[in-house]
């Protein structure tokens, strides 16, 4: 009985052994789990700043590019404008020159 009594005793003591290798290899396994889920919201939390910064980059970008188009089209008006100017008192001039020499010449632009 002694002996029955020492055999159940080891089989307690393995099992308690594996029961805390198991529980220690359940620790190890939680804090893993919980550092690859704060890796993971680290690292999604670092992909959505570089994305929020490439998207205010690219609206910048296009912004200044829009910006730029414009100052180049007011621009170009103004220039139209100033030719239009030009050619216009060009013509009214002209146009006075060959009413003194022709008087009925009534086409003058305003």
């Amino acid at each position: 009985m002694n002996d029955q009594l020492k055999g159940a005793a080891r089989s307690l003591e393995n099992s308690r052994e594996e029961s805390t290798q198991l529980s220690d290899q359940l620790d190890k396994e939680r804090k893993e789990r919980q550092l690859r889920e704060e890796r993971f919201v680290l690292d999604k939390d670092e992909l959505m700043r570089q994305c929020e910064l490439t998207v205010k980059r690219e609206r910048e970008a296009n912004e200044k590019k829009l910006f730029e188009q414009n100052e180049e089209a007011t621009a170009v008006v103004k220039q139209l404008k100033q030719n239009f100017n030009d050619e216009k008192n060009r013509y009214n001039e002209a146009l006075s020159q060959a009413q003194k020499r022709v008087p009925g010449i009534t086409n003058k632009i305003s």
